[in-house]
């Protein structure tokens, strides 16, 4: 602590996350998060736990935390992860294709005979909006085909690693370009939002309490990132 009160913290290399009784094999190992341990200063007073994001023991995602960012992974998807993965594009294609071509052709009976302006509407509606809705899948589909086992975030690139049927594969994009980090409203996962791009989703169907505190810890990484970025210009 410093004259003026305010908490001063150092971070040697590399910060683990876990939970309590568990131990770590090295400084750069990652455990499953709990409560939050760091090297201090001699001196320096360790700050209260609410001070820094952590999940609830026995968490299934895990974060290690880097100077310059941090890194959060799961384990390997499963069999039945991957078909599920692999089934709901396809079903969404074929339903949001169903609705479409039913609002069309119920769209020509009416200009041939014309019936209540209200049906009318319905079914011009119905059109735009399923259209709107297949685009909408065909470009998120094309972003998150696939299962994300790991999101990383290190200085000026965020990287996340996906797995399918056909092996893994890695892409990235600019960290500059990442703009939020947050919980899809209508579906439970974590989401990454872009600048210009359709945002990332990872980690669906996992406990809403961890995908919160995940969503913390990755702002967090996010920011150190950003700022390690600007100190190397």
């Amino acid at each position: 602590m410093n004259a003026t009160g305010a908490y001063r913290r150092s971070v040697a290399g590399v910060r683990t996350v876990r939970g309590p009784g568990e131990t770590l094999s090295g400084s750069a190992d990652s455990v499953k998060l709990g409560r939050v341990e760091e090297d201090l200063p001699a001196g320096a007073v360790q700050p209260l736990d609410y001070q820094s994001p952590r999940m609830p023991p026995g968490a299934l995602l895990t974060f290690t935390e880097y100077p310059d960012g941090g890194k959060l992974e799961r384990g390997p998807a499963t069999f039945g992860e991957m078909l599920r993965e692999a089934m709901g594009p396809p079903v969404s294609f074929l339903f949001l294709g169903f609705l479409l071509c039913v609002g069309i052709i119920q769209s020509v009976r009416l200009r041939r005979r014309p019936g209540p302006p209200v049906l009318a509407v319905a079914m011009t509606g119905t059109c735009f909006v399923a259209l709107a809705t297949l685009v909408w899948t065909v470009l998120d589909a094309a972003q998150n085909a696939g299962i994300v086992t790991e999101v990383e975030v290190r200085g000026p690139s965020l990287s996340w690693r996906k797995q399918n049927f056909w092996g893994t594969r890695r892409r990235e994009w600019r960290t500059a370009d990442v703009e939020s980090v947050y919980v899809g409203p209508f579906e439970r996962m974590l989401r990454i939002g872009h600048r210009s791009r359709i945002s990332l989703g990872a980690f669906s169907r996992f406990p809403r309490a961890e995908l919160d505190s995940a969503v913390a810890l990755l702002t967090l990484a996010i920011a150190r990132a950003k700022a390690a970025s600007q100190q190397d210009r």
